[in-house]
This record gives structure tokens, sequence and C-alpha cells, in this order.
């Protein structure tokens, strides 16, 4: 599988986990939704990094 197999196959786990975090740390609903929003992102973005640089390592004639 490649790096965009695993991000589709984990992204509404990360968005899901994200806006969770997000709403449950804030005291108004909107913002925690906009809260959640960008650990939304910032997770699927560390989640894609982190797995092209494991694929990166495991076969690096994907450069």
């Amino acid at each position: 599988m490649g790096v965009l197999d695993y991000i589709l196959y984990y992204a509404p786990i990360a968005v899901v986990c994200g806006m969770v975090l997000g709403v449950a740390g804030s005291r108004e609903f909107k913002r925690g939704m906009l809260r959640g929003a960008l650990n939304s992102v910032l997770l699927l973005g560390g989640m894609a990094a982190l797995l092209f640089i494991v694929q990166l390592a495991t076969d690096p004639t994907i450069l």
C-alpha cells in the first residue's frame, strides 16, 4: 500500500479525533469547531509526513 492509501484509510479517524479534541478543549462550541478543524489538519499533515518517511525508509526508490 502507498502513502495515499494509508492517508485515505486513517483520514476519517484523524478528522473525528481532531474535532472531538477541539470541542472538548474549548468553552464555546464555535471556537471548538475551529480549533478541531485545525487539529484535524495538523493530525493529517503529521500523519502524512510520518507515513512518507516510513515509506521512504523502506523503499528509497519511490523518489
